[in-house]
């Protein structure tokens, strides 16, 4: 989107929705289904060589796990996904 002679601004808001499913065939180890929402906004100055940014990851503070599985008769091990997180970036072209 140009901003008349200031640059321009880009932006976008994805996001993806996975089901509920079991990690195992025995159905003991399931994951809740999750949406997740990343976001962010750039702007570029007119000649492209300044970028100035905004982001965040997990909007809404999803918890949720990337693996699962048993280990052992009595346990077993997750791994669980990032938080939300948010930052700001900034770059210049050479």
């Amino acid at each position: 989107n140009p901003l008349g002679g200031s640059g321009s601004l880009e932006y976008s808001l994805i996001g993806s929705y996975a089901d509920e499913f079991s990690w195992t065939a025995d159905n003991l180890y399931n994951e809740d289904s999750k949406m997740l929402v990343n976001g962010n906004i750039t702007w570029r100055s007119e000649d492209e060589k300044y970028q100035l940014g905004v982001f965040a990851t997990n909007l809404t503070d999803e918890e949720y796990n990337t693996h699962q599985a048993p280990f052992g008769p009595t346990g077993g091990w997750k791994v669980p996904g990032a938080p939300r997180m948010y930052g700001a970036r900034i770059g210049v072209n050479f």
